[in-house]
């Protein structure tokens, strides 16, 4: 990430996420403590019912800037199998 212009940074992180699924950056300057605060704060939100979760879905959200979605809907799928999101948009 440190040589953004370059393409092949662009090509190994796309690999990455095609290959795995997924991919970590490292060394990029956010202390662990932020870092340990954000999960805290990802599992307790996740962790409320689903009525308060749904108090920052996109129609419902007090700010542009944080949104909750869900991909959930039991009478459209065959197989209960879902993903649940957080977005924060900063700028």
């Amino acid at each position: 990430m440190s040589n953004w212009e370059d393409p092949n940074v662009a090509d190994s992180i796309c690999l990455a996420a095609e290959k795995w699924g997924f991919f970590q950056i490292v060394n990029h300057g956010v202390r662990v403590e932020v870092l340990d605060h954000v999960m805290d704060a990802t599992h307790r939100f996740f962790g409320l019912p689903a009525d308060e979760k749904n108090k920052y879905s996109k129609d419902h959200s007090p700010s542009n800037s944080v949104r909750f979605g869900t991909s959930f809907s039991p009478q459209a799928e065959k197989a209960l199998e879902w993903k649940d999101y957080l977005s924060l948009f900063c700028v």
